[in-house]
């Protein structure tokens, strides 16, 4: 394999609201990608130790550790990981304009559609970077 190169994606999305979870996970079962879910922050980082991910997309309001502070934990692991935000409760200029909390913000709640565009695109990125 070339570098930059994968052969798929693989996305953690971190969401204290199992609803959230639950739709995407109907939204999102036919893709290629191998996905996984979290309900917090401390649990994220257990799977981020226990596997390798490209992206991680994590709302930011949730109890026990804040999307914010996950995404720094998850950059002093992994610069190369891409981070996306995907929250209705935060300014979208944290962070997300020089790319050094995020990469991305996705208002939620968010249009299937667009989220599958907005992977696409990132994982074109990724394979071409």
């Amino acid at each position: 394999m070339l570098k930059g190169e994968i052969e798929t994606m693989d996305i953690l999305f971190v969401d204290d609201e199992r609803m959230i979870i639950s739709a995407l996970e109907r939204n999102l079962r036919d893709s290629d990608w191998y996905i996984d879910y979290a309900l917090s922050g401390p649990e994220a980082l257990i799977k981020l130790g226990k596997r390798h991910f490209d992206v991680v997309v994590t709302d930011m309001a949730m109890p026990a550790m804040t999307g914010d502070r996950l995404l720094r934990e998850v950059k002093e692991l992994d610069p190369e990981i891409t981070r996306i935000i995907m929250s209705g409760h935060a300014d979208q200029s944290l962070g997300v304009a020089d790319g050094e909390l995020a990469h991305r913000w996705l208002d939620k709640p968010c249009d299937p559609t667009y989220l599958l565009q907005v992977l696409q695109e990132v994982e074109k990125e990724k394979r071409f970077n």
